[in-house]
């Protein structure tokens, strides 16, 4: 076979070729397994999160409801309707989003890392790079350039796709504060934390907004 023979679905051909129809029925249901085993650890670990936000009161309560067994069934509830809505679609496409969406949540992820360092420079961390912020940002510029040139890369209908995303989540980010305000729905209080946060979110002489 050829490099242009490498096409959706030859594995299992190329299995068929090799060892006749039983291995290729093989590599099919291993594959089909997989694939299953990589989707729930991924809608596990995202449901986790968000019932771990709940749990810490940044999200209401609702979402740190767990079923019999442990599990958070509102969480893993929304993420399922969220994966079934994008079935609809080409993997092609759900591939390019996801990798547009995940490549501007790092920038913004990197730049938020600079701006603690520029207003929060005694905060307690767990750990702190070891260098200055000039170094860190130097560190910093080829991991975005990559990201800038992928972001580019991308077709105008991801642009729309994921711009919409991102204008939804900021729309839900300041509903969920609406309603907190408003007493609409419950969030969790976790001290500890809320400790934390008190002393980095706002600089009472400069009115820097830090979360």
């Amino acid at each position: 076979s050829s490099r242009s023979d490498w096409v959706t679905g030859y594995l299992t051909a190329a299995a068929a070729a090799i060892g006749g129809q039983w291995l290729a029925r093989w590599t099919v249901a291993a594959a089909a397994v997989s694939n299953l085993a990589m989707y729930e650890a991924e809608m596990s670990a995202d449901s986790l999160g968000l019932a771990g936000m709940a749990e810490r009161g940044l999200v209401p309560e609702i979402f740190a409801v767990r079923g019999k067994y442990g599990a958070p069934t509102v969480p893993l509830a929304v993420g399922s309707a969220i994966a079934l809505a994008g079935g609809f679609l080409p993997l092609e496409e759900i591939v390019e989003m996801t990798n547009l969406l995940y490549c501007v949540s790092l920038v913004i992820e990197l730049a938020a890392f600079i701006r603690l360092r520029v207003s929060q420079p005694k905060l307690d961390r767990p750990y702190r790079i070891p260098l200055s912020t000039f170094w860190c940002v130097i560190m910093l510029v080829p991991a975005n350039i990559l990201l800038i040139v992928m972001i580019a890369l991308a077709s105008w209908k991801s642009y729309a796709v994921c711009g919409g995303a991102m204008v939804g989540g900021l729309a839900l980010y300041h509903l969920q504060h609406l309603g907190r305000r408003r007493g609409w729905w419950k969030f969790r209080v976790d001290d500890e934390y809320h400790k934390i946060a008190q002393t980095a979110v706002t600089d009472s002489e400069e009115g820097v907004q830090i979360l």
